[in-house]
C-alpha cells in the first residue's frame, strides 16, 4: 500500500510538471523566431540534455532519478550565452543534484521539485548571470533502476 501511495505521488508531481511546462516540450529549443528580422514572437527555452540524481537512504544510493531540464530565457542574448556555457551550467547543475537530497523531507516521500528548482535556478543565475534565467522547468522525471 505504501508502494502505491508512493507511486502515486510521483505521477501527481509529474502531470504538474508536465502541464506547467508545455511550451517548452512544443518549442524545444526555444524563441520562436518570426518571419522577418528574426524577431522573438514568444518564450525562449533552452532544452538541456537529460540529467541523473542520485536518491540517497541510508548513505545508500537506493535508486537514480532522470530529469530533464528547461530554462526560460530572459531573451536571444542570455539564450545564444546559455548554448555557450551549456558545459559549465550542466557541470553546476550535476554539482547541485549529486550534493544534498533531492527528496521531500517533510509529509509524503517524493522529490521535492520546489527546493529543487530553486537551488538549480540559483546555479543558472550564478553561470549565466543575474538575470539571464527567467525560470526552470523539470519536465520530466522518472525513476531509474
Amino acid at each position: 500500500m505504501k508502494q502505491i501511495t508512493v507511486i502515486a505521488t510521483f505521477l501527481l508531481v509529474l502531470i504538474a510538471a508536465l502541464s506547467g511546462a508545455a511550451p517548452a516540450i512544443a518549442n524545444e529549443h526555444g524563441g520562436g523566431e518570426g518571419e522577418g528580422g528574426g524577431e522573438v514572437d514568444g518564450p525562449i527555452y533552452v532544452r538541456m540534455d537529460p540529467m541523473t540524481a542520485p536518491v540517497y537512504r541510508k548513505n545508500r544510493v537506493r535508486y537514480y532519478v532522470f530529469l530533464t531540464i528547461n530554462l526560460l530565457m530572459s531573451d536571444d542574448e542570455a539564450k545564444s550565452r546559455a548554448y555557450k556555457l551549456m558545459p559549465k551550467l550542466r557541470d553546476a547543475f550535476l554539482r547541485e543534484l549529486h550534493g544534498d537530497s533531492i527528496l521531500r523531507e517533510d509529509g509524503p516521500k517524493g522529490l521535492d521539485l520546489y527546493s529543487l528548482k530553486k537551488r538549480l535556478m540559483s546555479q543558472a543565475r550564478k553561470v549565466l548571470g543575474a538575470k539571464a534565467v527567467s525560470d526552470v522547468f523539470i519536465t520530466n522525471a522518472i525513476r531509474g533502476g
